[in-house]
């Protein structure tokens, strides 16, 4: 399965051990990754704000092209945020992450929203 992602099974438990290392460890770590995650959810409303504001523009044409382009990548990130979500909310979503997002970085897909690669720094 995943043969051309991974020379080894070695290969992929490294790769997941890795991402597991990210996961809070202490108190203070977990107040950290929290506060990320909550400038992250705080970006994606705002950004969901901005884009409906450009759709309520548009709708009596006032949006210009680059603003309705900025709402449709707003948009894209949004999409990316739920896919990711409902991904990980599957069983044992979470244990196939590493393999997704290797698979994505080998065909060059952005696999995350915007706001989680800012705040994570991935």
């Amino acid at each position: 399965m995943f043969t051309n992602f991974f020379k080894n099974p070695m290969e992929f438990a490294q790769s997941a051990q890795e991402y597991f290392n990210k996961f809070p460890k202490n108190p203070e770590s977990a107040k950290v990754f929290f506060e990320k995650a909550q400038d992250v959810f705080k970006a994606e409303a705002e950004n969901v704000a901005k884009m409906a504001e450009i759709y309520r523009k548009s709708a009596t044409g006032d949006a210009t092209i680059n603003e309705l382009n900025k709402a449709n990548k707003i948009a894209q990130d949004l999409y990316k945020a739920t896919g990711l979500a409902l991904f990980c909310s599957t069983p044992f979503g979470i244990f196939a992450l590493p393999a997704l997002a290797e698979t994505a970085r080998q065909y060059d897909i952005e696999l995350f929203p915007a706001s989680v690669i800012k705040a994570f720094d991935l």
